[in-house]
C-alpha cells in the first residue's frame, strides 16, 4: 500500500487524503505559516513530502507562493490557521485570479459550533474568496459518514487544467475539531476499512479519477481547445490578410516557444510587451512603445489598409504593459482583431475586439501554423508573400526601429545623473538565460518597457512581473519565490514605497539559498506621480508622493542582509560588476532624483517623436 492505513485521527486521516491527491496532481511546493487550528495540514505537508516554505506573515507568504507558481509552472499550495490569517492571502489572491495562476489555498477553520458565538479567533471563512476564487471546496468537521472517494472527487473537481495563465484560484476550507495534535505515546489508529473503497487508490500513485480525466471520460475535465466557431476557412482567411502581431504576457516557455514557431512564419509585424519573454527578438518590433511616443504613429498613417480597414489584428497572450501600445490597438479600425488566450474573458479594454478565442496558446498557434502550410501548398510558393501587409510596412518599422534605437543610445551613451532608464540601461546587457528578472510596478515597469529593446540581453532571462492587478505589495516576496521557483539568480528591481509595503519580506533573503539582488529605486517616495498631471506640488507631495526619510540600510542590517547604496552611475556599474562575479542576497538601493528622472523620460518620449517626424519628413537635418 502507497497511502498509509494507520493515522492519528479523522482529522489527521482527511488532511493527508486532500494533501496526498493533491500532491499527484503534481503540487511539489507548499507554503505554510504558524498556526495552531492548522496543525493537522502542518503535519501532513511534511509527511507526504513537499517542498515546504515557511514565514510568519500570511500575506508575503501568499506573493511567495505566487512568485514560485510563475518560475516553477507548477500549482502550489497556501495553508493558514483560521481568522484573519486567511484574509491577509487575499491581495495575492487576487493578483493570482487577474493572471490565472493556480494558487491553491487551504485555510483550517473552526468547527460549526465555534461560528457566530463569539468564540475567539472564528470568523465566516466559507466564501471568503468567493469572486476570486471560481473553484472552492468547503470540507466540515472530518466525519466517518463521508467516505473517502467523495473527498478525493471533491479534490480532483477542482484541479483539473490547473497551469499558470491558464489556472484557477483554488480555496479549500477545512474544519477540524480538537484535538489538533497527536497525543504523546498515542499508538495509531486503524483505517483501512474506512479506506477500503478507495484500495484502488491507496495502493497506486495515481490519481483517484486518473482514468476518466486521461481517457476523456468526463467532458469537465478536457483542456480546453481551440473553439469549434473557429473553423480551419476562417483561420485560412484571416490569415490570408495583411495584418499585425501583438504578444502579450507569457507565463509557460510552451506558449513562448508556440509563439515563437508562429511568428517565424508570419510575415506580419509583430509587437512585443514586456512580458512576452521575447524583447530583443529579432525582426520584432521590441520598442513599438516609443515608435508610438506623441501620437507618433504617423509612420505608419500612409498605409491604406491601415486606415481604410482592411487591416487584421492577433493578439496573443496577456495584459499589455504599454498604455501607447494599448492605444494604438483601440484607435485602428481593424478588419478583424482576434484576441486568443486561455482565460474567462478578452482581455481587450477597448471592447474593439471582433472574435475572442479562449484556447491555449500552443493549441491556437499548431492551427495557425496548419493554415498557414495551407496558404503555402494553395499559392505554391512561400506562404509569407501570402500573408502581409506589404512587406514594406514590417521592413520600414523594423528600419525606424533600428534608427531610433541607436538615436537613444547615442543620447543615453552621454553621462547623466541616475534615473530608473540609466539603472536598465546598464542592468540589461549583464543579464543572460541564467537569471530571473522581477521586475516591479509603477515607474520600473514603464522605464524597462521604454528601454528594453534599445539594449538587448546576450540571452533572455525569464522576465517576471505582477501585472494583473499592477499592486506594489508583496513584489519582493514573489521575487524571492520566483528564484526558488527555478533556481536562478533573481535581480529584483522596484521602487521605495513598494519595498515598504513588503519590508518584512527581506526575512526570506536570509532563509533562500538562490540569491536575490533588490535593486532599489529610492526616489524618495511616489515618485510615478511626477509623470501625471496633478495641478500643485504640495498637493502632490503631501497626498501623492508622501516623501519618506526611511533608512533602508537599518531595515536591511535588522534581517541581516547586505545594504549598498549608490548616487552615481559609475558606482552602481562597480557594484553591479561585483553583484554579477559573486551572486549573494543584497539590497542595491540607488538613490534616484524624481525631477531628473521625470526630465529624462519626458526628453526620451520627446525626442522619440522628433525622430518620428523626421522620417515623415524630407528633411534629412530634423535630427541634426
Amino acid at each position: 500500500m502507497h497511502f498509509p492505513q494507520y493515522h492519528h485521527s479523522h482529522n489527521d486521516l482527511w488532511a493527508r487524503l486532500v494533501l496526498e491527491e493533491l500532491y499527484r496532481f503534481g503540487v511539489r511546493a507548499c507554503c505554510i505559516a504558524p498556526g495552531s487550528r492548522n496543525t493537522p495540514l502542518t503535519l501532513n505537508a511534511i509527511k507526504v513530502g513537499f517542498d515546504i516554505y515557511r514565514h510568519f506573515d500570511e500575506r508575503s507568504l501568499g506573493f511567495f507562493a505566487l512568485g514560485l507558481i510563475k518560475t516553477s509552472e507548477c500549482p502550489v499550495v497556501v495553508i493558514t490557521t483560521s481568522g484573519t490569517a486567511v484574509a491577509n492571502l487575499y491581495p495575492a489572491v487576487v493578483e493570482a485570479y487577474q493572471t490565472g495562476m493556480p494558487l491553491i489555498i487551504i485555510s483550517a477553520d473552526r468547527p460549526p459550533r465555534l461560528h457566530n458565538c463569539g468564540a475567539n479567533q472564528s470568523i465566516p471563512q466559507s466564501g471568503i474568496f468567493t469572486h476570486f476564487s471560481p473553484r472552492s471546496i468547503n470540507f466540515g468537521c472530518p466525519d466517518p459518514s463521508v467516505s473517502p472517494e467523495s473527498i478525493l472527487t471533491d479534490i480532483d473537481r477542482v484541479m483539473v487544467d490547473q497551469k499558470p495563465g491558464n489556472g484557477h484560484v483554488t480555496h479549500i476550507n477545512m474544519m477540524f475539531d480538537e484535538p489538533l495534535y497527536p497525543e504523546s505515546g498515542q499508538d495509531k489508529r486503524d483505517f483501512s476499512g474506512y479506506l477500503s473503497a478507495v484500495n484502488h487508490w491507496c495502493a497506486s500513485d495515481n490519481r483517484a479519477t486518473f482514468d476518466r480525466i486521461e481517457h476523456g471520460g468526463a467532458t469537465d475535465y478536457h483542456t480546453r481547445a481551440v473553439s469549434d466557431s473557429v473553423a480551419h476557412h476562417q483561420l485560412d482567411s484571416f490569415f490570408a490578410r495583411p495584418g499585425f502581431v501583438v504578444v502579450g504576457a507569457l507565463h509557460c516557455d510552451a506558449d513562448v516557444q508556440a509563439v515563437k514557431r508562429l511568428i517565424e512564419e508570419l510575415a506580419w509585424p509583430v509587437i512585443v510587451d514586456s512580458q512576452s519573454q521575447l524583447k530583443g527578438m529579432p525582426d520584432t518590433l521590441s520598442s513599438m512603445d516609443l515608435l508610438l511616443a506623441e501620437n507618433g504613429d504617423t509612420l505608419l498613417r500612409r498605409y491604406t489598409e491601415l486606415s481604410a480597414g482592411e487591416c487584421n489584428l492577433l493578439q496573443l497572450g496577456g495584459r499589455l504593459v504599454s498604455k501607447r501600445i494599448q492605444a494604438f490597438i483601440e484607435s485602428r479600425p481593424w478588419r478583424e482583431f482576434w484576441v486568443v488566450h486561455p482565460g474567462e474573458y478578452p482581455l481587450a479594454p477597448g471592447h474593439n475586439f471582433s472574435a475572442f478565442i479562449a484556447s491555449a496558446i500552443p493549441q491556437f498557434c499548431d492551427k495557425a501554423l496548419a493554415a498557414l502550410a495551407n496558404l503555402k501548398s494553395a499559392v505554391g510558393s512561400d506562404a509569407r508573400r501570402t500573408t502581409g501587409l506589404s512587406p514594406s510596412l514590417r521592413m520600414t518599422l523594423l528600419r525606424a526601429q533600428a534608427e531610433l534605437q541607436g538615436e537613444i543610445r547615442a543620447w543615453l551613451g552621454i553621462p547623466d545623473t541616475l534615473t530608473e532608464v540609466e539603472v536598465f540601461k546598464v542592468l540589461i546587457p549583464r543579464l543572460n538565460s541564467a537569471f530571473n528578472l522581477f521586475i516591479g510596478n509603477s515607474l520600473a515597469i514603464r522605464a524597462f518597457e521604454m528601454i528594453a529593446g534599445v539594449y538587448n540581453y546576450p540571452s533572455s532571462p525569464k522576465l517576471i512581473a505582477n501585472r494583473g492587478a499592477s499592486g506594489i505589495d508583496g513584489l519582493l516576496a514573489a521575487a524571492c519565490g520566483s528564484a526558488m521557483g527555478n533556481g536562478r539568480v533573481t535581480f529584483c528591481v522596484l521602487g521605495d514605497t513598494s519595498l515598504l509595503h513588503d519590508l518584512n519580506s527581506l526575512h526570506w533573503l536570509s532563509k533562500l539559498n538562490v540569491p536575490v539582488i533588490v535593486i532599489l529605486l529610492n526616489n524618495g517616495g511616489g515618485g510615478i506621480f511626477h509623470h501625471l498631471p496633478i495641478p500643485d506640488t504640495d498637493l502632490r507631495r503631501d497626498f501623492y508622493t508622501l516623501p519618506h526619510s526611511v533608512n533602508f540600510g537599518a531595515a536591511a542590517q535588522a534581517f541581516a542582509v547586505t545594504h549598498k547604496c549608490v548616487e552615481t552611475l559609475s558606482a552602481l556599474e562597480n557594484e553591479l560588476e561585483d553583484v554579477f562575479k559573486s551572486p549573494k542576497h543584497t539590497v542595491l538601493e540607488v538613490r534616484i532624483d524624481p525631477d531628473s528622472s521625470y526630465q529624462q523620460m519626458r526628453t526620451l518620449v520627446e525626442r522619440s517623436a522628433y525622430f518620428i517626424r523626421g522620417k515623415t519628413s524630407s528633411d534629412k537635418d530634423v535630427l541634426k
